[in-house]
């Protein structure tokens, strides 16, 4: 597999893994704002997926901008 296509691959992978943890934890908060009552400890496991899928949607953004190393071992068209 070429490095171009590992690499797009895995920006693929962080950003719709990254949006959707990012999504799905702050929806269910909206839905159901119920935790206050809860304490600190609760509060941060909650936190724990939105953050991590941020942290997932940077290192995608990151991944997109790292250059591509040239590989020599594929000939080129253009020669001859």
């Amino acid at each position: 597999m070429p490095p171009w296509k590992r690499r797009m691959i895995s920006v693929a992978v962080c950003l719709i893994a990254g949006f959707a943890l990012v999504v799905t934890p702050l929806a269910a908060l909206m839905v159901n704002p119920g935790y206050d009552g809860n304490g600190v400890t609760l509060r941060v496991l909650l936190w724990i997926p939105v953050l991590g899928g941020a942290a997932m949607v940077v290192t995608g953004f990151l991944l997109l901008g790292r250059p591509l190393p040239m590989d020599n071992t594929t000939p080129d068209k253009d020669a001859f």
